[in-house]
């Protein structure tokens, strides 16, 4: 059985995050999982969103090492060209050349970029960690749940507390 749309909690959003995603990962798991109870969706929604909140820590932090790393990497392009001081003329040349050096050092930049923010990308791997453990406690009670169900309904079969 599907996610009813209706029946869901409308999810919250940052600006460059699209809602119809979050409706797609939604239905993804309803028919993976396939949901039977009120309860059992209630734990897809309840997955649905851990899972997407893991992606937006991932995605923040990836936007964030980015934008960084293309800060230091703009940093150490004005420093080098204010060492150098060479007339227009002979500055194209050396732009160019500074912009294929400053390639081959992103990797150095993304380094010091994350560095730099240490912290904060810190902050996403353990909301990660933690977000991943959760999902995992809600994929287990879910199929706790469905286990439960498929018990109720066999004949003569009585169902024990763990």
């Amino acid at each position: 059985m599907l996610i009813d749309a209706a029946i869901i909690s409308p999810p919250i959003t940052t600006p460059d995050e699209d809602a119809g995603a979050f409706e797609a990962l939604m239905i993804a798991l309803g028919e993976e999982l396939n949901p039977k109870t009120h309860l059992e969706r209630r734990q897809v929604e309840l997955i649905a969103y851990s899972e997407w909140e893991i992606m937006r820590h991932r995605r923040f932090s990836a936007h964030l090492l980015g934008h960084e790393a293309q800060r230091v990497s703009a940093e150490a392009l004005r420093e080098e060209r204010s060492r150098l001081l060479t007339p227009k003329a002979d500055q194209k040349a050396h732009n160019s050349q500074n912009k294929e050096a400053a390639l081959d050092r992103m990797s150095e930049f993304g380094a010091v970029a994350y560095a730099n923010h240490l912290h904060i990308h810190a902050h996403h791997e353990v909301s990660v960690e933690r977000l991943e453990a959760r999902r995992r406690q809600l994929l287990k009670d879910f199929h706790d749940l469905q286990a439960r169900r498929a018990l109720a309904n066999i004949d003569d079969a009585e169902v024990s507390e763990p």
